[in-house]
């Protein structure tokens, strides 16, 4: 119920925090892109409407936390995406301008957070929504199968033996 939600929250995120990195997989490309974009000198964080602790744990056990600039999650202020203020918040942390800033997700939760501030926005068709549904519901720069069409595509970057992990 309603009322109870105050203090089941703590109860969750315990529970949520003892199973979260069960079955946990890192998306096909996704050390790849990174690695990638980095070596060319972009700087990439994660945007998500987790919790940031959450978050940093999971990326830690995937091993590419290393690769990341930053997290920015949920828990440390009453914003989600796609409030324009979380969106701010991203871009004054990473000390980024709109015009410089890609956002890459999933969703359209993801294209309203980048239009908010007018980022260009990919999407890739690796979570709840598939293309036609992305396409329906967005006006997405692009959308993608998976993160080595996105890479290849928007980044011209090259697959080799980094892409098989």
């Amino acid at each position: 119920p309603e009322g109870d939600i105050e203090a089941a929250l703590p109860l969750f995120r315990d529970h949520f925090g003892s199973i979260m990195l069960e079955d946990v997989q890192l998306l096909p490309g996704a050390r790849w892109i990174l690695t990638r974009l980095r070596e060319n000198g972009y700087r990439c964080a994660v945007f998500t409407n987790k919790f940031a602790d959450h978050s940093e744990a999971t990326l830690a056990h995937l091993g590419v936390r290393p690769l990341l600039d930053a997290v920015i999650g949920t828990g440390g202020s009453p914003f989600r995406k796609p409030d324009p203020e979380f969106t701010q918040a991203a871009l004054e942390q990473l000390q980024a301008t709109p015009d410089a800033t890609v956002l890459v997700g999933d969703s359209p939760y993801d294209y309203a957070a980048a239009r908010t501030h007018q980022l260009r926005c990919y999407l890739v068709t690796t979570g709840s929504h598939d293309s036609a549904q992305l396409e329906a519901e967005t006006r997405a720069d692009g959308i993608f199968p998976d993160l080595y069409a996105l890479g290849t595509a928007v980044f011209g970057l090259e697959r080799d033996s980094l892409t098989q992990r």
